[in-house]
């Protein structure tokens, strides 16, 4: 990233945009499907928007892709991806857990920045490349996360482990044997599915294991964990791409092979 470029602040306030419209049709909670099968409010539509007059103020010549209007394209080889409120299914039925994720992209293709914002609480958690550090912000009040995935000791095994499984009744179209992977895990601590990326960077769960939809559902996950110090690992099964996210490199290796070892022979 150019040393002229600070973006973090700018990530802040299209996360915060994103959240004011989440607030404001909080009761205009009607759904439409899309043509991929997921839905879609008001408030997603009306986020993103937000979240790209936002950007393009501050950074006019950028490109920006979002989940719900697509592409525009820019100048300046920086390209911004978001997620304008993920967990749309949560918001409409009036569950706490949803968000925004939002990244930056560079000319290479590679992520520079990580930005993810529970919009209920307003806790946001931002990242750079390189930095190693993680920067957890709530009304106004920052603080420097070091290393956070060691704040407590790292379990060794997946048998020491607490695991997330954050589409549990999509890994048997996958072909895994549930009840085979979850034997394999200390616990199975069923938590709120949009923060569960942001409790493994923090070190307090040592195992996530999602289904990836979009790529703008892994971009600022996935850089946030690893700037924490955990590992995060694709795995493609026969049903789409999964995400194995872990405190250490050992927790990731093993989960993987648990679930190869899991999958129904034909």
């Amino acid at each position: 990233m150019s040393d002229t470029r600070d973006p973090r602040q700018t990530a802040i306030d299209a996360c915060c945009a994103a959240a004011d419209a989440h607030d404001e049709f909080r009761n205009d909670q009607a759904a439409t499907t899309k043509p991929d099968g997921s839905p879609v409010t008001t408030a997603d539509v009306e986020a993103e928007k937000r979240m790209r007059s936002v950007i393009f103020a501050q950074w006019p010549e950028d490109g920006f892709l979002g989940e719900e209007n697509g592409y525009t394209p820019g100048t300046s080889g920086f390209t911004w991806v978001a997620d304008p409120l993920d967990g749309t299914i949560q918001y409409t039925i009036g569950i706490d857990d949803f968000g925004t994720l939002l990244a930056l992209m560079d000319s290479d293709g590679t992520i520079v920045l990580g930005a993810v914002m529970h919009s209920p609480s307003r806790t946001i958690w931002l990242t750079e490349r390189g930095s190693g550090e993680l920067l957890r912000a709530r009304d106004d009040e920052y603080e420097t996360l070091h290393s956070p995935v060691n704040s407590r000791p790292v379990a060794p095994s997946i048998a020491d482990a607490i695991v997330c499984f954050g589409h549990l009744s999509r890994m048997d179209d996958a072909g895994m044997d549930i009840g085979m992977v979850v034997s394999r895990f200390k616990t199975h601590l069923p938590v709120a599915r949009f923060q569960m990326f942001m409790l493994v960077a923090e070190g307090k769960l040592d195992v996530v294991v999602a289904r990836l939809e979009h790529d703008w559902d892994l971009f600022a996950n996935q850089l946030i964990v690893e700037e924490a110090g955990g590992t995060v690992i694709l795995l493609p099964l026969k049903n789409g791409r999964w995400v194995v996210a872990a405190r250490s490199k050992e927790l990731a290796e093993q989960t993987v092979a648990a679930i190869r070892e899991s999958i129904y022979c034909d």
